[in-house]
């Protein structure tokens, strides 16, 4: 089985967790287009205001440690472009190099995030 993830911060960190418990022998790639994982968002506020120094404390874990403990690929730095349900396959664009490749997957895992909505 082959799970691609789509997003490394909390929801996808934690399915590609979940999924290597589920399945000791799954195939997991995670596709993040930013450079940071796993990052503490709702510390955010205690960086901007000083009581946090160090932005580090907010990312405790990295790829390494994902391929260390749960044996999951977490690929930075790489975007997806489009998703191909009917081919069940992914396009993605590796932002270090400008190379555009296609994916395949036995299961998809979406862990974006979300957009606020402002109420007027």
């Amino acid at each position: 089985m082959r799970i691609i993830i789509i997003g490394a911060v909390a929801a996808g960190t934690s399915a590609a967790a979940k999924a290597r418990r589920n399945d000791e022998d799954a195939e997991i790639v995670v596709y993040e287009k930013d450079s940071f994982i796993s990052y503490s968002g709702c510390g955010m506020p205690y960086y901007i205001g000083g009581e946090v120094k160090n932005a580090k404390e907010l990312t405790p874990r990295d790829p390494a440690f994902f391929k260390s403990k749960y044996n999951v690929d977490i690929k930075t730095l790489h975007e997806v472009l489009a998703i191909h349900p009917e081919k069940k396959s992914v396009q993605v664009r590796d932002m270090t190099t400008g190379r555009v490749f296609f994916d395949a997957y036995d299961k998809l895992v979406i862990a974006t995030g979300a957009t606020a909505v402002v109420l007027r």
